[in-house]
């Protein structure tokens, strides 16, 4: 049987609570967007419920997974997330100068800097 979309979050958002008590340094959330590779976990969860837990959770470190990508990676960042796992993103080390660049410049016109 298969729980409702927020019954779900709910027990993530408890799985994560109680990383937190047995001393996790931060938990990873996701898979925020839809990539191949975390299809078997479900529909993903989304910006909007990236936001919910990262603020459920301050200052609690989060990070976003799942189908990050250059276009989308600062999204996470503006919505809470305090760090970012993806493979893809990071897989081509010639992109990663350029990455940074990307990062450092969208964050420094936000609040988060």
């Amino acid at each position: 049987m298969q729980r409702p979309r927020e019954r779900a979050g709910d027990q993530q958002c408890k799985a994560e609570r109680q990383a937190q008590g047995e001393g996790a340094d931060f938990v990873a959330f996701g898979p925020v967007f839809d990539t191949a590779s975390k299809q078997v976990y479900g529909a993903p969860a989304g910006l909007a419920r990236l936001q919910e837990v990262a603020f459920e959770l301050t200052p609690f470190p989060v990070f976003a997974l799942g189908g990050i990508t250059a276009d989308n990676a600062v999204d996470c960042l503006q919505v809470g997330a305090m760090g970012l796992a993806g493979i893809s993103l990071f897989k081509d080390p010639g992109k990663l100068k350029s990455l940074v660049g990307l990062f450092q410049g969208d964050l420094r016109k936000s609040d988060l800097a």
